[in-house]
């Protein structure tokens, strides 16, 4: 039986690791081999297991679980990085990569996997489904950073920020509209684990800070990029 999840306990802590190795290790791995036919069908191969247990995923849950399917939906900022990603892993198309999901997984998906919105840890269901999405997501990402050696530029920040605002627009009429404890892009409360969301005003007047935060982390996973630029006194990509 699963206990109660504790955050940055033993449970956590381990799939941190675990996580981190899983996703670390084969973007390692292919970029010292480089080979570009093995790279192309570790994408594809990626790609259509990340699609697989998508659909699986958003199927367990109401019906295996028997949880109501107005939480289950793809709107979370993950769910849709997952589902964006997938595109690009099996398109072969990188357009939203760049501007997109670099961004929404080193900030989003990191911050998610630091602070869990979890009841419960291991063997939970939704604990391992919920470190299984976060993983995958940091793991295709780093296949683009590290083996593709993809990079997003100032642009790409106000490019991201934008979509996510337009995102938010959407996002925030439909969580009232479908009702129950649907709560997309945690517009309408907290999560139930402590998060930065801790420290902003109630929902919903969290949202202009929480788009201030946003646009800081976005900058913060851009650092290393403006970092070495500017050691080796490039001209900052536009």
């Amino acid at each position: 039986m699963a206990s109660s999840f504790v955050l940055f306990g033993y449970d956590h802590l381990m799939a941190l690791a675990v996580i981190l190795t899983m996703a670390v290790g084969p973007s390692l791995v292919l970029r010292s081999m480089n080979n570009q036919k093995l790279n192309q069908g570790f994408a594809k191969w990626l790609g259509w297991v990340m699609l697989i247990y998508f659909v699986f995923k958003h199927l367990y849950g109401p019906l295996g679980l028997g949880e109501s399917w107005k939480i289950w939906l793809p709107l979370h900022m993950c769910q849709l990085g997952h589902m964006l990603i997938v595109y690009c892993l099996l398109t072969g198309k990188r357009g939203f990569y760049i501007s997109i999901l670099y961004f929404w997984t080193f900030a989003g998906a990191t911050m998610a996997l630091i602070t869990p919105d979890l009841m419960y840890g291991w063997p939970d269901p939704n604990y391992i489904m919920y470190m299984l999405t976060h993983g995958s997501l940091l793991l295709g990402a780093l296949y683009f950073t590290v083996v593709e050696r993809l990079r997003p530029t100032v642009e790409s920040i106000w490019k991201v920020l934008k979509v996510s605002i337009y995102v938010m627009f959407i996002i925030f009429p439909l969580n009232y509209i479908i009702g129950g404890e649907a709560n997309y892009l945690y517009l309408r409360f907290p999560p139930v684990v402590g998060s930065l969301m801790d420290f902003l005003p109630a929902p919903p007047l969290h949202i202009p800070f929480f788009v201030l935060l946003a646009y800081i982390l976005f900058w913060v996973v851009y650092l290393p990029y403006l970092t070495r630029d500017t050691i080796q006194g490039k001209q900052i990509p536009a």
